[in-house]
């Protein structure tokens, strides 16, 4: 590269406030390790330490299936929090918040306090990663498959409205495979019969709006993280479970150190969010001036299609 390439680089990350040396990885390091402040009492219950930690108790996680789903489990043969199913061959494995089987069915909740990530196509993901825990290899009897509800609760509304633009209010979503039919003008519909289930919880919806007490106390208590307005069983449970492990010496020690380890993941996550977004902008500085797309890979660490994009 010549002198007049590098000064022209140089002239860029001035304009941009990146340092040169950040195209080669050897930015300075946010202080991700600094000390951070953890208040045990100020969690709310839809933090992840502690809402996994609540619905591992199974007389709540049975009820919260009960008000959810309206579904009686009458024995669970196992529930775990952080279950991981391991990646095959090099492809993405998932780590699932809470994990939970009876004789029948499989339930998987994962509680998600930001839009950050695609929801929907996440539920693709974790559905054939369970699936495929399911059968061994060269397994053939497909029924030994078992129901499956793949249940976010999301503090988003992450459905604004319908396809024919009708507002979204609902606490509960159920989606299942169906293929739409026009007979004629009106729509009717066939089901996959699956029997693989992805529920959207929305913590976002109106709570006064809903008719059915349990479920809007539920709603309540984790749009507030703490109290519920609405008294209920499981909304009682809860709070009675968040306060039995706050006070619980072995539980804020561990969770103090899963908490912690959380918030520095967020953390470098925000930090190469940044630097991507940095390095866009270069990247659309260099291509205004007609510099080649190899020099442009080089300085920036996107690639070809990320720089063809911003075109």
């Amino acid at each position: 590269m010549s002198i007049k390439d590098n000064k022209h680089v140089d002239d860029i990350s001035c304009q941009t406030n990146i340092s040169p040396m950040s195209f080669f990885g050897d930015e300075n390091k946010n202080n991700i390790n600094q000390e951070i402040p953890f208040d045990i009492e100020s969690i709310k219950i839809t933090e992840n330490v502690l809402f996994t930690s609540i619905l591992e108790n199974k007389n709540i996680f049975k009820e919260f299936i009960n008000v959810i789903l309206r579904i009686k489990i009458s024995n669970i043969l196992e529930i775990n929090r952080e279950q991981h199913i391991d990646s095959v061959a090099g492809y993405r494995g998932v780590r699932l918040d809470v994990y939970a089987e009876d004789k029948t069915t499989i339930y998987n909740i994962e509680i998600q306090t930001s839009d950050e990530h695609n929801i929907p196509k996440r539920t693709r993901v974790y559905s054939g990663n369970i699936d495929r825990k399911q059968l061994k290899r060269g397994e053939k009897n497909f029924n030994k498959i078992k129901r499956l509800y793949i249940i976010f609760v999301s503090t988003d509304n992450i459905f604004k409205k319908t396809e024919l633009g009708t507002e979204i209010n609902e606490p509960i979503l159920i989606f299942e495979n169906i293929a739409l039919l026009n007979r004629n003008g009106c729509m009717d519909y066939v089901k996959l019969n699956d029997e693989s289930y992805k529920v959207i919880v929305n913590i976002a919806c109106d709570s006064d709006k809903i008719n059915n007490k349990d479920l809007k106390s539920l709603i309540e208590l984790l749009k507030d993280g703490y109290t519920a307005e609405t008294p209920s069983n499981l909304s009682n449970m809860m709070e009675s479970e968040a306060k039995r492990l706050k006070a619980d010496d072995e539980w804020r020690s561990d969770s103090m150190l899963t908490y912690e380890q959380a918030l520095t993941k967020k953390m470098e996550e925000g930090r190469k969010e940044g630097e991507k977004k940095r390095n866009l902008e270069v990247a659309k500085s260099m291509l205004s001036d007609n510099l080649p797309i190899k020099m442009i890979i080089r300085y920036t660490g996107l690639s070809e299609e990320e720089i063809e994009k911003l075109r």
